[in-house]
């Protein structure tokens, strides 16, 4: 009896270890799917195409850029320069072809469209043809953004910037500067732990809200922003703020990789919560207002992210590197 009952136990013990497996392959499967691709690639290539753009050799980047987009889902920012070298080239079908793929993927159209090398591109036929075809990419554009991931991104960023604001403007009215003041860091935490509860919540139950179910756009910048405000990234940070940290952290990295978030905004992002300790990790937070830590590794760090090198980026900025780098 005793023997049967034990028998009977470890049935349904191996029968609910069997449930917990299916639910985490399951709850895992695209996860693992996706985690396959490697972006690193992709981030060379634009990067010497980049290079390349501003060395004038338009033809040379233009090939670097094709073939980063041939293999890979790019990036907006990325496809306005290969439309600037194509504009260089003078060649209105090749422009013509890379805004359709650019408005379809990424649905960004930005200023360089009031640029003047862009309105002599708008008097030729393809320019003409642009413009009547513009409309059916945005829709199509459109198609592509899963609109139950835009709205929890309104919401975050609605919690965030109203509510705050919202708040600053009450507690202004009832508050003298000094008590305000004090309070001010208590009310950002709060905010913070609002919206870090619901995004672990929706990353859990829907996965990253990266840029391929946002129609291309790179929106999740605006919301990780938010959450890294004014904090320091330092051994003297609450249990809240630490597990914040390695939580985004851990998961930008694997978005990053994934190519569904910027490497420039997570080292943005990095530098820009270490700024209320005057200091920077990446070197992208204001270019050197903040000295870089460990500056000798610095383009280590940076090439590990998929991050031009400290060296290019000067280059194309036009700003001195620091007195403290070294190759």
């Amino acid at each position: 009896m005793i023997q049967k009952k034990t028998t009977n136990n470890f049935a349904k013990l191996l029968s609910l270890l069997a449930f917990f497996t299916w639910f985490y392959l399951l709850e895992n499967k695209s996860l693992a799917q996706e985690a396959t691709v490697n972006y690193m690639p992709y981030y060379e290539l634009v990067s010497e195409a980049r290079m390349l753009l501003h060395n004038k050799e338009y033809q040379k980047s233009l090939s670097k850029y094709e073939e980063a987009f041939s293999k890979y889902y790019g990036f907006e920012d990325d496809y306005t320069d290969a439309v600037k070298a194509s504009l260089k080239l003078d060649n209105a079908k090749k422009t013509f072809a890379l805004l359709k793929e650019k408005l379809i993927k990424t649905g960004w159209f930005n200023d360089e469209i009031f640029d003047s090398t862009f309105q002599i591109f708008l008097k030729c036929s393809e320019g003409k043809r642009y413009i009547e075809e513009k409309k059916k990419w945005e829709d199509e554009n459109r198609k592509t953004i899963d609109p139950s991931v835009f709205g929890f991104i309104r919401a975050v960023d609605a919690t965030d910037q109203y509510a705050r604001a919202g708040f600053n403007k009450l507690l202004r009215k009832y508050m003298p500067d000094s008590v305000f003041k004090s309070f001010k860091p208590d009310l950002i935490e709060y905010t913070d732990s609002v919206n870090f509860t619901r995004l672990k919540k929706h990353i859990f139950t829907y996965g990253f809200p990266g840029r391929k179910k946002l129609g291309g756009k790179d929106y999740m910048h605006t919301i990780i922003l938010h959450l890294y405000n004014y904090n320091e990234k330092t051994d003297s940070l609450s249990a809240f703020k630490r597990a914040k940290f390695q939580y985004l952290d851990s998961v930008l990295l694997l978005q990053i990789n994934l190519g569904e978030f910027s490497p420039w905004h997570y080292a943005y992002v990095t530098d820009y919560s270490l700024s209320v300790v005057k200091s920077s990790l990446y070197g992208v937070n204001q270019f050197f207002k903040f000295p870089i830590m460990d500056i000798e590794n610095v383009e280590r760090r940076r090439k590990a992210i998929g991050l031009m090198s400290l060296k290019q980026q000067c280059t194309l900025s036009g700003k001195p590197l620091p007195k403290e780098y070294k190759e």
